[in-house]
């Protein structure tokens, strides 16, 4: 099994399955061909964060121990919020996410400055 680490203030990320919108053009596309995203950011299931990104990403990391993430500011209640519905789901430009592939397994990272929202639903 092939793990990967991310480092340089990189974060490791799960794309999201895109909702494909039924097609109601009468031009043909092949089914493997790919079709350019209109909007600009995604989300992303959250993996891991380098050990030296940001505070924030790195409390996210699934190691860190829940009372270590707690300083007493709204932003810890609600990163544990997110943390505690399982892996948290990250806003990015999607166009900055970058696919990394090794011995045939394929990552997703993203550098920390493209992250710009954690969603708590």
């Amino acid at each position: 099994m092939c793990k990967f680490k991310p480092f340089n203030k990189h974060v490791l990320v799960k794309k999201t399955a895109d909702k494909k919108s039924p097609d109601l053009s009468p031009v043909l596309i092949p089914e493997d061909a790919k079709m350019e995203s209109k909007e600009r950011y995604c989300l992303v299931d959250f993996i891991c964060a380098s050990t030296d990104c940001e505070d924030f990403l790195k409390r996210l990391n699934p190691e860190t121990p829940t009372w270590a993430t707690q300083t007493g500011t709204m932003d810890d209640v609600f990163t544990t919020s997110a943390i505690a519905k399982g892996r948290p789901s990250l806003v990015v430009d999607q166009s900055m996410i970058e696919a990394v592939k090794i011995s045939d397994k394929l990552f997703h990272v993203v550098h920390q400055n493209y992250i710009v929202g954690i969603i708590d639903e």
